[in-house]
This record gives C-alpha cells, structure tokens and sequence, in this order.
C-alpha cells in the first residue's frame, strides 16, 4: 500500500512538473505571436486626417455648393466636400487637413461675404 502511495507521488510530481513547462511553453509561444502581430500592423496613412468644418451660409433658401473652393498662397486651391445638412440650415464639408490648415480655411470662410459663420466641428467635452 505504501509503495502504491509513493509511486502514485511520483508520478503526480512528473505531472506537475510536465504542466508547468507546458504553460511556460504556452506562454512563451503567445508573445512570440504577440510581437509578430505587433510588427505586422498596418503602415500609418501618410496623408492628413479627414477633418470636418461647419458652415453657415447667410441665404439659406440658396442650396449649398457640393465643394467649396478656398484659395491657398503658393499653392492649389483647397477643396472641402460637401458631406450632409445639419440642423439649423448649417452644412458640414470635410476634407483632408491638418489643424493649422482647418483653422487657415476657416478664418477665410468666415470672410466670406455670403458665409454666416465657419467653425471647426470638434468634440465638445464638458
């Protein structure tokens, strides 16, 4: 009886020592694979992100332009695309742009003589 004992012992402590190597195993093998994800991401998007800017116009009965033109010094003028009518009888144009950009186009959007008001479309945090 006791030497079933001991050998039931033995063969639970190979055990044991069997799981742990296999879950050091496990665990060595997941961050091989974590890292390889890791690597493996996509590229980051070159251009500028898509951002939005609000504008009002003064004559609301007029229809909006489906692409505002903004001219820019020393280069192509800037197109904003027309992406939906807001509530109030505001439109909402988006294009690619940095912040400086953004703030540069509507600053000359607000001095529009036909524009009510332009402003960035950003989330209001309270």
């Amino acid at each position: 009886m006791q030497a079933a004992r001991s050998a039931r012992a033995a063969h639970g402590a190979a055990g044991i020592r069997l799981a742990k190597s296999w879950g050091g195993s496990i665990c060595l093998i997941f961050v091989a694979l974590l890292g390889v994800a890791c690597t493996h991401a996509r590229p980051a998007d070159p251009r500028p992100p898509a951002m939005r800017i609000i504008v009002k116009f003064i004559d609301a009965a007029r229809s909006a332009p489906d692409n505002l033109e903004v001219s820019q010094p020393a280069r192509a003028p800037f197109n904003l695309r027309h992406a939906r009518l807001m509530s109030g009888g505001a439109h909402l144009y988006t294009g690619r742009m940095n912040k400086r950009q953004r703030a540069v186009i509507v600053r000359k959007l607000n001095r529009r003589p036909e524009v009510d008001y332009a402003e960035a479309d950003r989330r209001l945090r309270y």
